[in-house]
């Protein structure tokens, strides 16, 4: 794994970690903060948005390069390189 996909999947895990404890102990988090603790529902919608945000970034880093993948061409460039060597 390259030191960016290290680096997208590490903040992924950070933002699942911090979407968690915005959904289940939001006044804990604000509290720190030095925030006064709500009752309302925004900061738990905020909280799922940030875990999905998480999970997209840490499934989605990508993966490291297979060798010999990097000098393969796709057959339809092969195609059009073939047509427009003519």
């Amino acid at each position: 794994m390259s030191r960016a996909a290290f680096t997208v999947k590490a903040f992924g895990v950070y933002l699942l970690l911090l979407g968690a404890a915005l959904v289940f102990v939001p006044n804990l988090l604000l509290s720190l903060l030095g925030m006064p603790p709500t009752t309302e529902v925004w900061i738990r919608v905020v909280g799922v948005l940030v875990f999905n945000i998480g999970e997209l970034l840490s499934r989605r880093a990508p993966p490291a390069p297979r060798p010999g993948t990097a000098g393969r061409c796709s057959p339809a460039s092969m195609h059009a390189q073939s047509t427009l060597a003519r």
